[in-house]
C-alpha cells in the first residue's frame, strides 16, 4: 500500500511539475511576443508624422506671386494640387455626404470600426474581393504615411488614426480630411476638385455636386465625371441614398438631387500664371535664393514690381505690330494665333521674320 502510495505521489509529483513547466513556457513566450510586439509598435510609432494639433498639419501649400497693384498673377506648385478651404467655409452638407459616403460611424467610434475591418476581411477571405474597411481617419492617416500595400503600412495607419482621435476633435479630423483627400485628376482637397470638375468654389456646390465629389475617394479614376460619367452618376446616388437614409437631406432635395443632370464644367488651369515668363524668372530667382522647400511646402506671398495693366497694353503692341507686318509681307495668321493661343503670347513665331 505503501509503494502504491509512493507511485501515485511521484506521479502526481511530476504532473505538477510538466504544468508548471508548461505555464512557465507559456507565459515566458508571450512575455517575448510582447515584447517584439511592443518593440515593432514603437518602431513604428517613430515612423509616423506627428499631428497632435491641427496646427502640426503643413501640406505643400506653394507660393503666390502678385503684381505691382496686388493681383494675384501666378502660383507655384511642385506636385500635389490643392486648395486649402476653412471648415467654416465648407458647407455642411458636403461634410455630411462624405461622412454618408466614407463612414456613417464617424461620429462615433475611435479611429477604426473593428465590426467593418472583420466584415471586409471576412469579404475578402470568402470572395477574394476586397472591400473597403476604413474610417474617415484611418484615410487621413493614409495620406500622410503613404499608399505602400504592406502590413506595416497598414499597422501604421491604425496607430496614428488612434493618436490623430485621441488629439483631435471629430470637426479638426473632418477638415484635415477633406482638404488632404485626394480626388481624382491630379486634385488634392475638396476646393481643388470643386474648381477642376465644375469650376465652382465649394460652398457653391449643389447637393447632387457635392455627392459627386463624395463618391470619388474610393474610385477617383473610375467614378470620375470628366472620364465615366456614367459610373460618377452611380456613385453620386449612392451617397444621395446613404444621406436620405442617414437624415441629412430631405426628401424634396433627395429627389431633385438624384434628378439633376450631371454637368462638368472643367477648369483647365487651375493655378494662374497670366505672366509666364516673367514668373518663371522671379521661380528660379527664389529657388535660387530660398530653395524649393521654401517655395513649394512653407510657400510665400511674392509682391513684385510688374505693372500688369501696363504688360497687357505692351503684349497687345506687340500683337497689334505682328498683325501689320504680316498683313505687309503676306504672312498668314499663324503669328496671330501663336499670340492669342491660350490667352497669352508663347514667344514663338510660325513664320518667323528673320
Amino acid at each position: 500500500m505503501t509503494d502504491v502510495k509512493k507511485v501515485s505521489k511521484n506521479r502526481s509529483e511530476k504532473i505538477k511539475k510538466i504544468i508548471r513547466l508548461f505555464v512557465a513556457v507559456f507565459f515566458g513566450l508571450m512575455l517575448i511576443a510582447f515584447i517584439v510586439a511592443f518593440s515593432i509598435y514603437k518602431k513604428l510609432e517613430s515612423e509616423i508624422p506627428n499631428i497632435s494639433t491641427v496646427s502640426d498639419y503643413k501640406p505643400d501649400s506653394g507660393t503666390k506671386l502678385y503684381s505691382y497693384e496686388g493681383e494675384l498673377i501666378a502660383e507655384f506648385f511642385q506636385d500635389n494640387r490643392r486648395i486649402i478651404v476653412p471648415y467654416d467655409k465648407i458647407p455642411e452638407k458636403l461634410r455630411l455626404a462624405f461622412v454618408a459616403g466614407e463612414d456613417n460611424s464617424f461620429y462615433s467610434h475611435s479611429g477604426i470600426d473593428i465590426t467593418g475591418m472583420m466584415r471586409a476581411g471576412f469579404k475578402y477571405l470568402v470572395t477574394g474581393i476586397k472591400q473597403g474597411g476604413s474610417t474617415i481617419t484611418q484615410q487621413l492617416a493614409k495620406s500622410f504615411v503613404g499608399t505602400e500595400r504592406t502590413w506595416s503600412r497598414k499597422i501604421k495607419d491604425i496607430i496614428l488614426a488612434i493618436k490623430l482621435e485621441r488629439y483631435l476633435t471629430k470637426e479638426e479630423i473632418l477638415y484635415l480630411y477633406l482638404n488632404e483627400i485626394y480626388l481624382g485628376s491630379g486634385s488634392y482637397g475638396i476646393e481643388a476638385a470643386s474648381k477642376k470638375y465644375f469650376s465652382k468654389h465649394v460652398w457653391d456646390l449643389s447637393i447632387a455636386e457635392m455627392a459627386t465629389l463624395a463618391g470619388l475617394p474610393k474610385f477617383p479614376s473610375t467614378a470620375s465625371p470628366l472620364l465615366n460619367p456614367e459610373m460618377a452618376v452611380r456613385r453620386r446616388n449612392y451617397v444621395l441614398k446613404r444621406m436620405f437614409d442617414d437624415g441629412y437631406i430631405t426628401k424634396e432635395e433627395y429627389n431633385g438631387a438624384i434628378n439633376e443632370e450631371m454637368k462638368t464644367n472643367p477648369q483647365k488651369e487651375l493655378f494662374l500664371d497670366k505672366a509666364p515668363y516673367f514668373s518663371e524668372k522671379v521661380r528660379r530667382h527664389l529657388i535660387e535664393r530660398y530653395g524649393a522647400e521654401k517655395l513649394y511646402k512653407e510657400g510665400m506671398s511674392v509682391y513684385s514690381t510688374v505693372d500688369m495693366r501696363a504688360t497687357r497694353f505692351a503684349h497687345e503692341a506687340v500683337f497689334m505690330g505682328i498683325r501689320e507686318l504680316s498683313k505687309r509681307q503676306g504672312y498668314a495668321r499663324g503669328e496671330e494665333e501663336s499670340y492669342r493661343a491660350g490667352g497669352k503670347f508663347n514667344g514663338e513665331l510660325t513664320n518667323p521674320l528673320y
